[in-house]
């Protein structure tokens, strides 16, 4: 297999950052019911252990108060889908990925720290 294989495909990071950006816009409705209804359950509550409502009514699912986590995460995947396609361009290419791998880098450390 080539190095040139190997290298991450703008297109290919912007479909992943439109997927996160639909998925983080779905989510607060999950938030909101889940703060509003104590017996709200959705699909992915398999036991008491591994729970999404429990995430959703704790304090870290709203970093800002009124602002769940995940319109945070929305704004940061259309960031990336956006810089994605412009790196499309000839003359964009180099400054999208630089500008990639700080998203990246501040996606990483964020989700370390928090």
């Amino acid at each position: 297999m080539s190095e040139k294989s190997l290298k991450p495909k703008p297109l290919a990071i912007a479909l992943c950052a439109v997927i996160g950006f639909v998925l983080a816009l779905i989510l607060p409705r999950h938030f909101y019911e889940a703060r509003a209804d104590a017996n709200a359950t959705v699909a992915c509550d398999i036991s008491a252990k591994f729970s999404c409502s429990d995430v959703a009514r704790s304090d870290f699912a709203e970093p800002l108060k009124g602002l769940p986590l995940s319109t945070l995460a929305a704004g940061w995947f259309l960031g990336v889908a956006l810089v994605a396609l412009m790196s499309l361009r000839p003359v964009m290419q180099e400054e999208g990925k630089r500008a990639l791998f700080v998203a990246g880098c501040v996606g990483l450390l964020l989700s370390l720290g928090y």
